[in-house]
């Protein structure tokens, strides 16, 4: 374990520079006039070598700092958590620097409440500066709010700032098509806070990020899950979400890469052995295409896929494990356009609305036979569908789904693929090994 800083230590490296003493008188007197440390500092009284020692302090560029001639005080409180002196309030290291006391001047010269809630939302506003303007104007009370009662600091409010100014500026340099181009969520919010968990689902900074990139982004499509609409939104600016899940199974399929075939699809295939392409592997690869034939089956579930591989030894066969995660949307992509996929999942609801997005979005590439009424049927439906899922099925468009949405709505009852494996047995014999 490192030495505890001692809080003589954390006042005589504010103690021993101008540049810094300066900073902590001007610290002191927003401290004493609002109460708390706010708003922003104003450098034209300080010397050029003054300036170069705040900007590395706070990590701006000289010429940055000097055009705008004023640094925010939550970009010191934040610079100053990131010293080895975080853990001392800043207020008080400063209080000890200049000698001034923390007490608060009288009400006499105080501004208005109004005044000082003026003066933290224009703070705001200028730490938020990157946010598309309607976005902003549109979370502005609900991040105020959040910071007044202390949901949300304003060191973090600076460090989502920056966030968004660093996606402009990857949107601006990237077009998204290269898997180089895209970076991971943890390694991003590590690069902007130092810490990789900041921006993870739940936190407070994570979900004011989703807040603001989803409304920059769009309103989410009718039907398309909160999931779908999440990696979709981070996908967009550059952004890949763990990728734990977003991989795919896949037996019997091959891929292009850099101008040749690609070694580890061409292996698999050569020693007949199915594998989980990760969404990284699969975002590298220039086309994709089944290893026999123009055709291949897609699965909803695990046990179908390796029955079926298994019984068919060239047989080309993907699972998508249950969700349409960005994975197959990137798989589908870069699929030989050639290619026709018979899509085989479970007759619920999500499973229903899963095959109609596929049809919607790549049409007569992906054969709806197996999903005709004739399979529901023969699925064994048994378990009762919640109230709440019948509504998916109202949002089917696909006129061979919309008769089994109708069956099901009727029946509201689940069936499932597992059930079906005869049937697509025969399928493959009599149909698609033709394809294949």
């Amino acid at each position: 374990m490192g030495r505890k800083v001692s809080k003589k230590s954390a006042i005589n490296y504010y103690k021993t520079s101008s540049a810094y003493r300066k900073m902590c008188k001007d610290l002191i007197m927003k401290y004493k006039r609002y109460g708390r440390l706010t708003g922003r500092i104003s450098l034209k009284d300080y010397t050029d070598r003054q300036k170069a020692k705040i900007a590395d302090f706070v990590g701006e560029s000289v010429a940055d700092l000097g055009s705008k001639n004023d640094v925010s005080v939550a970009k010191i409180k934040s610079a100053h958590l990131n010293t080895k002196y975080g853990d001392f309030d800043l207020a008080y290291l400063a209080s000890e620097v200049t000698g001034i006391s923390l007490a608060v001047d009288g009400n006499r010269n105080r501004p208005s409440k109004e005044a000082i809630k003026e003066t933290i939302r224009d703070e705001i506003r200028q730490l938020l500066s990157a946010v598309r303007p309607d976005v902003l104007d549109k979370i502005m009370d609900k991040i105020y709010y959040e910071n007044k009662y202390k949901e949300i600091s304003l060191g973090d409010i600076y460090f989502l700032g920056n966030a968004i100014e660093k996606i402009n500026q990857r949107k601006g340099q990237y077009d998204g098509v290269n898997f180089d181009n895209y970076i991971y969520l943890a390694v991003f919010a590590a690069e902007i806070t130092g810490n990789p968990y900041e921006f993870d689902e739940g936190s407070v900074m994570g979900d004011w990020l989703f807040k603001i990139l989803a409304l920059t982004y769009g309103d989410k499509t009718s039907g398309m899950s909160y999931m779908e609409y999440r990696d979709k939104v981070f996908e967009h600016y550059g952004i890949l979400l763990d990728d734990i899940f977003h991989f795919l199974t896949v037996s019997h399929m091959m891929a292009r890469s850099d101008g040749g075939v690609n070694s580890v699809w061409s292996a698999s295939c050569r020693n007949n052995v199915s594998w989980k392409a990760p969404l990284k592997h699969i975002l590298k690869m220039d086309l994709i295409y089944p290893e026999l034939g123009d055709a291949l089956i897609l699965v909803e579930n695990a046990s179908v896929f390796y029955i079926l591989s298994a019984m068919f030894n060239s047989l080309p066969i993907v699972c998508f494990h249950g969700k349409l995660r960005k994975s197959i949307w990137t798989f589908m992509d870069k699929l030989s356009k050639d290619v026709k996929v018979y899509y085989a999942g479970d007759f619920d609801p999500e499973g229903l609305k899963m095959a109609d997005d596929l049809k919607q979005a790549y049409g007569d590439m992906i054969d709806l036979s197996m999903m005709r009424k004739k399979y529901y049927e023969a699925s064994k439906p048994r378990t009762k569908i919640k109230p709440a899922n019948l509504e998916i099925l109202k949002n089917i468009k696909d006129e061979r789904l919309k008769e089994v949405a109708k069956e099901m709505t009727a029946s509201k009852l689940v069936g499932h693929q597992y059930n079906l494996v005869e049937m697509y047995v025969e399928h493959i014999f009599y149909r698609i090994i033709n394809d294949i």
